[in-house]
C-alpha cells in the first residue's frame, strides 16, 4: 500500500534513520538541507520537493519505495518485482538517479553512467513501479501549487 500522508512519510523516515544510526543533523547534512527542515519533514509538518525527497533517500541509502510503500506489503512486492527484472533483464524504476545536469537520467550501480530516456524506463517497469513513479510525480506537482 502506498503511503501518501506527510505524517506517515515522516514516521517512515524516522524509522529508516533510526535503523541506519544517523542523527537528524547527519541526514540533513548528507541531503543538503538544514537540520531544522529535516526535523520538520520527519514530524510531517512540511512538504518537500522531489529532489529533496530523493536526496533524503540517498542519504538514508533507501529507495523511494522503501519510504513510500507500507513495509508489511513491500517484501512480497519487492521479491516479485526482483524476479520479474531478472527474467526480463530490465532495471527497476526506483534505481533511476537524476544526473548532475538535471536533464538526463541514469541507473544506479553498474549502469551509473548510462543515459536513458525516462519515458522508456517507465514503459518497461512493472505496474507497481509505474504507480509509485506516478505517485511521486503527483507529490512533486502538488508541492508546486
Amino acid at each position: 500500500m502506498l503511503i501518501v500522508s506527510l505524517n506517515a512519510i515522516g514516521k517512515r523516515l524516522l524509522e529508516l534513520r533510526s535503523k541506519s544510526g544517523f542523527t537528524q543533523w547527519e541526514v540533513a547534512e548528507l541531503a543538503g538541507i538544514s537540520d531544522r527542515t529535516y526535523a520538520d519533514i520527519e514530524r510531517g509538518n512540511v512538504n518537500m520537493r522531489i529532489e529533496t525527497f530523493m536526496n533524503i533517500c540517498n542519504a538514508l541509502k533507501a529507495t523511494p519505495n522503501e519510504v513510500l510503500i507500507d513495509p508489511d506489503t513491500a517484501a512480497d512486492n519487492h521479491a516479485k518485482e526482483t524476479e520479474e527484472c531478472k527474467k526480463s533483464k530490465r532495471f527497476p524504476i526506483y534505481a533511476l538517479t537524476l544526473n548532475e545536469d538535471s536533464h538526463s537520467y541514469g541507473t544506479s550501480g553498474d549502469r551509473a553512467n548510462a543515459s536513458i530516456d525516462l519515458f522508456d524506463a517507465l514503459s518497461h517497469c512493472s505496474p507497481h513501479e509505474h504507480e509509485t513513479a506516478l505517485s511521486l510525480l503527483a507529490v512533486y506537482i502538488n508541492s508546486l501549487q
